[in-house]
């Protein structure tokens, strides 16, 4: 979840509660079955030195 929550493609506003973004609908429409890392890569939010190898 924190990789996802980096990104953008979801927020949790309390302990246990976690939301989609709109970004994170996207993320899925394109890869509908899973989100793995590497799915994360070019997304601006996520910081550079947690950002999967190419």
């Amino acid at each position: 979840m924190t990789y996802l929550s980096q990104a953008g493609l979801v927020k949790g506003p309390s302990r246990g509660n976690v939301i989609i973004t709109d970004e994170g609908r996207a993320a899925l429409e394109a890869n509908p079955s899973r989100i793995y890392l590497k799915d994360t890569r070019g997304v601006p939010g996520l910081p550079e030195n947690q950002r999967p190898y190419p």
